[in-house]
């Protein structure tokens, strides 16, 4: 009996070290910022972690986005591009990307900005009930191009400067060059509404 119990013993503390490693790796694919590729056909970027909830957007297999947070099986996604569409997305389609040659250190962190900037334009919509910006481009190393609607200019201008502040302090953690940052915020016409150096 002893050596039943002892074979047991070896057999069982292996079994549950390899569950939880299997369990972390599929929860941990990714992590903030990095860069994900949808691996199914289309894809629908959902407003919520629910098969249920509204459809934002259809993503093509191949497309790249950029992680933001999870929550259980579900990954919140931003869109690589101009535009600020987020989501959310199952975890089982999705991969992370393969890092290539051309992937630069700048790349990625402009994508892990990226993320926090989305949190930071969420933030402020669950506060004020405003988007403040619907689309950001990096420019060059010091420039910030952001895209606003109407919501912007009904913001008072300390809120303005507020979520501006909060902008350039991301930049420094994330992308900092060294060199001053000009932070643009325009409307979609292309009319200039602030402009910010620091």
């Amino acid at each position: 009996m002893y050596k039943l119990n002892d074979y047991l013993h070896k057999f069982v503390w292996p079994s549950w070290l390899i569950l939880a490693l299997c369990m972390f790796n599929h929860s941990a694919i990714a992590d903030r910022g990095d860069t994900l590729v949808i691996n199914a056909e289309i894809v629908n970027l959902r407003s919520r972690p629910s098969t249920t909830s509204t459809i934002v957007k259809r993503l093509p297999i191949n497309r790249e986005i950029i992680e933001i947070s999870r929550y259980e099986d579900w990954v919140e996604v931003a869109t690589n591009d101009k535009r600020l569409d987020y989501g959310w997305i199952h975890s089982d389609l999705l991969a992370k990307k393969d890092e290539s040659p051309v992937a630069t250190p700048q790349n990625h962190h402009f994508s892990l900005f990226r993320a926090h900037f989305v949190s930071l334009v969420k933030e402020v919509e669950n506060k004020t009930g405003v988007t403040p910006f619907i689309a950001v481009e990096q420019l060059d190393e010091g420039s910030l191009q952001l895209t606003s609607n109407e919501d912007w200019l009904s913001l008072t201008l300390d809120q303005r400067n507020n979520i501006l502040t909060k902008v350039f302090d991301l930049w420094r953690k994330y992308v900092e060059t060294g060199l001053s940052v000009a932070v643009e915020v325009m409307d979609e016409d292309g009319n200039q509404h602030m402009m910010m150096f620091r």
